[in-house]
């Protein structure tokens, strides 16, 4: 039985991941808090720290810049803001990575910084534009932690079977890249 090359299946799960991402955010939000209390599911950027341990720098932040094109176009309707603030997360997360050792534990603190970067600045982006009502504390009190909380809970779901789909993509690039092909 042949198997799906990784390098193939993994922008669709990227995908597939994004429209998830918006399906849980939209349907979940509000059943599992009631009241002020939300949080944000930021899979992709789990997902996109989680591959800066496993594949080239330069195609993650590919990655990054797609996906961050595609999630202000479809979530914001302003082009910039996630498109500026993935590849960041992408390039702190490869900095710190680089120079921690990429265990699981320090994978979740990168993983759960790199969220955190981004909530924390889409929110000083919106509030500079005036676009976000809520001020500072309440932010952190209502939304910061639940989207952390929830983003860790995430990361513990699918760190193992996506390590696996990372590894063995890597794996299959070392073997294309290893054979030479003669014209």
């Amino acid at each position: 039985m042949n198997r799906i090359p990784a390098r193939i299946l993994l922008p669709i799960i990227m995908g597939l991941v994004f429209i998830l991402e918006n399906t849980v955010s939209f349907y979940f939000a509000r059943t599992l808090f009631y009241g002020e209390t939300r949080f944000i599911p930021h899979s992709i950027i789990v997902m996109l720290v989680m591959m800066v341990v496993y594949l080239p720098r330069n195609q993650v932040m590919i990655y990054a810049l797609v996906l961050g094109l595609v999630y202000d176009i479809y979530n914001i309707g302003i082009i910039g803001i996630y498109f500026a603030l993935f590849p960041v997360v992408v390039y702190i997360s490869q900095k710190l990575l680089h120079y921690l050792q990429g265990t699981f534990i320090m994978i979740l603190l990168v993983s759960i910084f790199g969220v955190a970067i981004s909530e924390f600045g889409a929110y000083l982006i919106f509030s500079s534009m005036k676009s976000v009502s809520i001020a500072f504390l309440p932010y952190v009190t209502t939304r910061l932690t639940t989207t952390l909380l929830f983003n860790i809970a995430y990361f513990l779901i699918i760190y193992f079977p996506f390590t696996l789909l990372l590894k063995r993509w890597k794996r299959e690039t070392k073997g294309l890249s290893s054979t030479h092909v003669k014209l």
